[in-house]
C-alpha cells in the first residue's frame, strides 16, 4: 500500500466542443477507497491541470480522507464538459463526456510520502 499523486493536464482546450464553459472530473479507484471530484469554470487557459493526491484526500476537508492504494490498483477518470453553466442551472447542457481507463495506479501516478 502507498500514497499516490495523480496529475492530469488537458492541452489545446480550444479544441473542446464549442461553448464549453465548465469542466468537472471524477477519479475512481478500484478498491473504492476514495473518489476525487474537481471542477473549474471557464474561460479556460490553453492548458488546464488537475492534481489529486491520496496523501491529502480532499483539500476542502470533505470525503475522502487520506488513503492508501495498491500500486496495481486500477484507476478510472470521468470528464464532463458543460456549457451555459452560468445561466439557469436547469438549462445546462453537457457538450462532452469522456471516461478514461482503467489505468494502473503506479503507472500513471507518482508515489508520495505518507502524511
Amino acid at each position: 500500500m502507498a500514497y499516490y499523486k495523480f496529475d492530469f493536464d488537458f492541452i489545446n482546450t480550444q479544441s473542446w466542443p464549442s461553448g464549453a464553459d465548465y469542466i468537472d472530473m471524477d477519479v475512481w479507484f478500484e478498491g473504492l477507497n476514495g473518489v476525487f471530484y474537481a471542477d473549474r469554470n471557464g474561460p479556460f487557459n490553453s492548458t488546464e491541470s488537475f492534481s489529486f493526491d491520496t496523501s491529502v484526500g480532499d483539500p476542502g476537508g470533505d470525503w475522502p480522507p487520506p488513503f492508501e492504494i495498491q500500486p496495481e490498483e486500477r484507476v478510472w477518470v470521468a470528464i464532463r464538459l458543460w456549457k451555459d453553466v452560468s445561466q439557469d442551472p436547469y438549462k445546462q447542457n453537457i457538450v462532452g463526456a469522456y471516461t478514461l481507463g482503467p489505468y494502473i495506479a503506479s503507472e500513471i501516478g507518482t508515489e508520495v510520502p505518507a502524511p
